[in-house]
């Protein structure tokens, strides 16, 4: 019998790790096991185990445990342990007949004492526990092996197919329907890491804005929503069914893990499901590359390997957000008065994250869409919306200081109609962060400047040369009356140009013709140029604008009336 089991792998049982050896004892029990003493004082079981699924397979060894060999699942294996009490069953009684005929020639046999472990189910550390536990995976219980061991198992139950259950619970159902994804593939949903889920979303964002401004006809372009356009994104990026489909499951699935933690997420999401319209995702655009050049951020590397802040670790002072919202609404005086004071209600402590920030644009543009008034920067006629719609400087003066009514809490009726000028309650509390001076201010104090000082003066000269011949008695009277009527004219124009006030250019130049207004836009535009050069605006470019001021058919032929007046 020895000379059998000599190519057999064998197991000892007593020197295996104690974890092992549980696995092995609750193994041997389940399947009721029994041992027969070889004459040496060792108990040992010979267990066949095959490679069948219906079939028990033994709990996993490493390959080291198994003494001097390897075997495959279609060999025996011994299984030996220290001597405990037990009783031979039928099926080794002929190896327990050979051993009782080595019993009885052998004179003296040598005998090994018991093993002081005992190796009773409720002695070994963990076998209580693990029979009171139902059985293993995969394995029967004694009374099921006993009873019905050559029945059929009753087959598992399959487990659901993971990339089926995600798009049936997706809240994105609509972006994958554009993308035509198929419930049977192969394809398996993975969460990415928190920073490729903000680059690949930065990316996205810096995409659309770019295709925003890039001049292509927008009257198909602007019904185009998120969904669509993140298609067409992500095939012009990887040009690869396969790869455009996982790296859509990978970016829903991530962006539903993360967006009850991180706002930038939650309004991507809200963007992507379409709970923002076109409209509000082109202004918050337009406020997010604002944020850009002005405070110099770059949120989407120029290559891949270089090294960025994330974004959402980005935070801005009170000062820099001030200095953003004021090119924003550099056309929309009371606008900024009213996104100011939505942002001292959220604006708690010496900073504020940047997508916290660009939130309150958010709000506050979706209060300006209930009073239909667009602040879109790619509107086509976004010039009436700001004529009807403007402050006068005036009003914009005496209330620099208030905080005003939160403006997406103002309801319709509440709001006087667009003729009349629009009035701020006044706060006994005054604001702890009074509001910044327009960016356009000191373009305004050195345009004024160079008119006292010069222009005007050499404007009036020149056009008084054909007159003072004649009126040489009352010359100086006639040029101080002509210099302060083009004075007056020239404050009130420059006043309005660099506050934007479209309505206010045409009661100066007493004129209901809106063809005026193109002067008012190149000026705005000329203003523009000059604020994003960061530098203090020269002589060269106050002149040119203060002639262009000049140069307006309706100021001319206002001037000509006012000389021929005095002159009669």
């Amino acid at each position: 019998m020895e000379d059998q089991l000599k190519n057999i792998p064998t197991i000892v049982l007593s020197e295996l790790p104690q974890p092992e050896r549980e696995k092995y004892f609750k193994f041997l029990l389940e399947n009721d096991v029994q041992f027969i003493e070889d004459g040496r004082g060792y108990y040992t079981a010979i267990i066949k185990v095959l490679n069948s699924k219906d079939q028990l397979a033994l709990p996993r060894l490493e390959k080291s445990r198994i003494l001097n060999s390897t075997f495959s699942y279609k060999q025996k294996m011994v299984i030996t342990e220290s001597p405990r009490s037990i009783t031979p069953t039928s099926a080794n009684r002929s190896f327990a007949k050979s051993i009782d005929k080595s019993k009885s020639k052998s004179k003296s046999p040598i005998r090994r004492g018991r093993s002081p472990n005992d190796y009773s189910a409720q002695k070994i550390k963990g076998i209580s526990e693990l029979l009171d536990q139902d059985p293993l995976h995969g394995t029967k219980s004694n009374q099921t092996l006993n009873i019905s061991r050559s029945s059929a198992r009753t087959p598992e139950k399959q487990r659901p197919d993971p990339l089926k259950l995600f798009l049936q619970t997706t809240k994105f159902q609509e972006f994958f329907n554009l993308l035509k994804l198929q419930g049977s593939s192969h394809l398996r949903p993975k969460t990415l890491s928190i920073t490729m889920l903000m680059k690949t979303i930065e990316e996205v964002y810096s995409a659309r804005y770019k295709k925003e401004t890039a001049g292509e006809s927008r009257k198909t372009e602007e019904n185009a929503g998120f969904a669509e356009f993140l298609a067409e994104f992500m095939w012009e990026k990887y040009k690869n069914k396969r790869m455009v489909d996982q790296s859509a499951l990978d970016l829903c699935q991530s962006a539903e893990t993360y967006e009850n933690e991180n706002l930038e997420i939650r309004l991507f999401s809200q963007f992507l499901t379409g709970a923002f319209s076109t409209e509000i995702l082109v202004f918050f655009l337009y406020a997010r590359q604002a944020a850009q050049t002005v405070l110099n951020l770059q949120l989407v590397p120029k290559f891949p390997a270089q090294k960025i802040s994330e974004t959402r670790l980005i935070s801005l002072s009170y000062k820099q957000c001030a200095k953003v919202a004021g090119t924003v609404y550099a056309e929309e005086e009371w606008l900024l008065k009213s996104f100011m004071s939505e942002l001292d209600g959220v604006f708690k402590g010496p900073s504020i994250k940047l997508y916290d920030f660009l939130a309150v644009f958010i709000e506050n543009y979706k209060g300006t869409l209930q009073e239909n008034h667009s602040l879109s920067p790619f509107t086509d006629d976004k010039s009436n919306e700001q004529f009807t719609d403007s402050i006068t400087a005036v009003e914009v003066e005496e209330n620099r200081y208030q905080r005003p009514v939160s403006f997406g809490a103002v309801p319709l009726e509440t709001r006087p109609p667009a003729s009349n000028s629009i009035k701020f309650t006044k706060d006994p509390i005054q604001d702890s962060r009074p509001l910044p001076k327009s960016p356009f201010d000191r373009i305004k104090e050195l345009c004024v400047e160079h008119c006292e000082n010069k222009l005007v003066k050499l404007f009036v000269r020149i056009i008084l040369s054909g007159y003072l011949e004649d009126l040489s008695d009352d010359k100086d009277d006639i040029i101080s009356q002509v210099e302060e009527i083009v004075m007056d004219k020239m404050n009130s124009l420059i006043e309005a140009v660099c506050r934007c006030d479209k309505r206010k250019w045409m009661e100066v130049l007493e004129t209901d013709n809106k063809d005026c207004l193109k002067y008012c836009e190149n000026l705005q535009k000329r203003l523009r140029e000059i604020q994003k050069k960061d530098k203090e605006p020269n002589s060269d470019d106050i002149d040119q604008i203060c002639k262009e001021i000049l140069q307006t058919p309706e100021l001319k032929l206002y001037i000509s009336e006012q000389i021929r007046s005095i002159c009669a």
